[in-house]
């Protein structure tokens, strides 16, 4: 899935390429956007990553934890989220709610005025750690929890 080029991480053509139809197709580097954004900021005031129990014994030395979790996620997995203030608390997250979270997220920020979901391309385009961190809560909980 990730193959180390000149000491970097990248996503192969094959998981880049490949595509998830929800409304719109979403694409294995558009999860890994989302994902990175999340994980590296956007989630961090209300969850952690659970990188203890498996399958991170098996996490490539020198991947990012964000990249991994892409990883999981595309190849089938189950990511597990620790609640930040109650480590006893935990949500699973995989790429069908992740994909829900997606579509759930493209339906809720229609432009006003418009009749038109908007366009995986046009999330992307201005995504940030806050969109990203949206998309994960609908992903888990199907609404926004934490602002």
């Amino acid at each position: 899935m990730y193959e180390l080029v000149d000491g970097q991480y990248i996503m192969t053509d094959e998981y880049q390429k490949k595509k998830y139809q929800i409304s719109h197709d979403v694409s294995g580097a558009d999860v890994e956007s989302i994902v990175v954004a999340a994980i590296e900021g956007g989630v961090s005031s209300w969850a952690s990553l659970d990188n203890i129990s498996s399958p991170w014994p098996d996490k490539p030395p020198g991947l990012p934890a964000s990249l991994y979790v892409t990883q999981l996620l595309v190849q089938g997995g189950i990511v597990k989220l620790i609640d930040v203030e109650d480590d006893i608390v935990f949500w699973e997250l995989t790429l069908m709610k992740l994909l829900k979270g997606i579509s759930q997220y493209m339906h809720s920020f229609v432009p006003s005025g418009s009749h038109s979901i908007n366009s995986i391309e046009s999330i992307l385009d201005d995504l940030d750690s806050v969109d990203a961190d949206i998309i994960f809560q609908y992903a888990i909980f199907e609404d926004v929890i934490y602002s």
